[in-house]
């Protein structure tokens, strides 16, 4: 059976007037890519930043695990094992890659802080151990400007991934890269989904049909369909809103 992770219980967002959540219900396995997706303005973004903790509900609740985290902040959920990734780069400049993965590691707690980060030999492997996994390892020395896109998508990902979370939110983790640098985050995504949940916003319908066990439509800030990408491609509510499509 699978093993739940995370779950948004009557999860809600109000700004003034605009309600840009409302009432969503949303659960997530381990070993799992879950997907949101929908028109511009249905919620998503908002949806995510409260999973996160960077935005606190108007109403509902956030379980990690068996843990209530719903009036958490964002750093205490990374400590706890949610990690995310934004739609624009989070990439600092100037710095080379194996600092910025070691300076995401100070995120954790536990580090020795005041100690130039090269001295720090827990944040270099754990540095090096992200690196690795998105196949940036040969990248480690070079300075993140020269980075190209598709790399800077990858090094975000490891500079979550070097807090090593039980859950990724993912943000429109191929937005603006070409053919083959997409090509690359999905056959990421596709590895990182062995061993952690994955929740995953992205434009790309081609992308989300062939990586997602589950699907999430939002519109209006609310849940208009959920299931498997099959039911999600019969579901009327689903190609009205959004998708377009024929049935299956």
């Amino acid at each position: 059976m699978p093993r739940q992770v995370l779950q948004a219980s009557e999860l809600s967002k109000s700004f003034g007037g605009l309600v840009a959540v409302d009432r969503v219900n949303l659960e997530l396995n381990h070993a799992e890519v879950h997907a949101v997706i929908g028109p511009n303005g249905a919620g998503k973004t908002t949806l995510l930043s409260m999973l996160a903790g960077e935005l606190s509900p108007t109403a509902g609740r956030i379980r990690l695990e068996q843990q209530d985290v719903t009036h958490a902040g964002s750093a205490e959920r990374a400590r706890s094992g949610i990690g995310r990734t934004f739609q624009r780069s989070a990439v600092i400049p100037g710095f080379s890659t194996l600092d910025m993965v070691r300076l995401a590691t100070l995120n954790r707690g536990g580090l020795q802080l005041l100690q130039p980060l090269a001295n720090n030999k827990a944040a270099t492997a754990s540095a090096q151990r992200a690196l690795a996994r998105v196949d940036l390892n040969d990248r480690a020395d070079s300075v993140t400007d020269v980075l190209s896109h598709g790399e800077k998508r990858r090094l975000e990902i490891a500079a979550v991934l070097a807090l090593d979370p039980k859950i990724l939110l993912l943000d429109e983790p191929l937005a603006g890269l070409g053919p083959d640098e997409s090509r690359q985050v999905v056959a990421l995504i596709e590895d990182l989904r062995r061993d952690r949940a994955i929740l995953l916003i992205e434009h790309d319908v081609d992308v989300v049909f062939a990586l997602a066990d589950r699907i999430t439509v939002l519109d209006n800030g609310r849940v208009i369909a959920c299931g498997t990408p099959s039911d999600i491609r019969a579901s009327t509510a689903a190609r009205d809103a959004y998708l377009g499509l024929e049935p299956a």
